[in-house]
Order: structure tokens, then C-alpha cells, then sequence
């Protein structure tokens, strides 16, 4: 196939193969962005329980909102 031909630009099983691959990277790479910020929330999480602990609001057993 020539490069200056139509058919190596429009080639549709070349375009079926990139689309595929960048369609893989892309959700790979959104799938990393998820990991991290959870990782990055579990850690943060991890860090500032004891704050979090003494600001939750107890609610006596009977008592209602």
C-alpha cells in the first residue's frame, strides 16, 4: 500500500486497530486516575480518622432526628 494512496489513510482495518488501541489506553488511563485519587483519599482518610472520629455526632439509642 501505497502512503500516497487513499486506501492507506482510509484503511479500515488500520483505523478498527488504532481505534481500538486508543480506546484501551484511554480507559486504562482513567483507570489509574481512579486508583490513585482513591489511594490518595484512603491514605488521607487514614491520616485524619481521629479528627473525623471526635466530630461525628452521637445519637442516644431512643432518640430520633
Amino acid at each position: 500500500m501505497n502512503k500516497l494512496d487513499s486506501n492507506y489513510f482510509y484503511d479500515p482495518a488500520r483505523a478498527f486497530y488504532d481505534g481500538g488501541v486508543d480506546y484501551l489506553t484511554r480507559e486504562k488511563h482513567r483507570l489509574i486516575v481512579i486508583a490513585e485519587t482513591a489511594y490518595a483519599l484512603l491514605v488521607r482518610l487514614s491520616f485524619d480518622i481521629d479528627e473525623i472520629n471526635s466530630k461525628l455526632i452521637l445519637i442516644p439509642k431512643g432518640k430520633e432526628l
